[in-house]
């Protein structure tokens, strides 16, 4: 499986340049992380982050994208154009495999 980095912090959006300061910031951490071996990376954001911060056209050349949208599950999250590689539903799941506690729900996209 992919390594995935999240990418909503709104602390780093509120900074002066963000969208180029949080794109050096990745940068240098999936460069480390392929200096170290590392060649399935991916980037986690949020609908919001998607579309108004990581668009340029170095996040548009990851092939794999964590999509977070919730309420979306007839549709899924293909209704608004995005791409994705897996897609979080939702946050709030219960399975009494686990204790009723509460679960994501994530759909992937291809097989491994």
């Amino acid at each position: 499986y992919p390594v995935f980095l999240d990418l909503e912090s709104m602390t780093l959006i509120h900074q002066k340049d963000a969208v180029g300061y949080l794109e050096k910031i990745v940068q240098s951490f999936i460069g480390i992380l392929q200096k170290a071996g590392y060649k399935n990376v991916g980037i986690y954001a949020n609908r919001n982050f998607l579309v108004n911060y990581l668009t340029s056209d170095y996040y548009k050349s990851f092939d794999k994208v964590w999509y977070a949208r919730y309420g979306y599950a007839k549709s899924g999250p293909y209704s608004d154009g995005s791409r994705a590689y897996l897609w979080q539903t939702g946050d709030h799941y219960k399975s009494a495999v686990v204790g009723h506690k509460h679960l994501d729900l994530d759909y992937m996209y291809t097989a491994h």
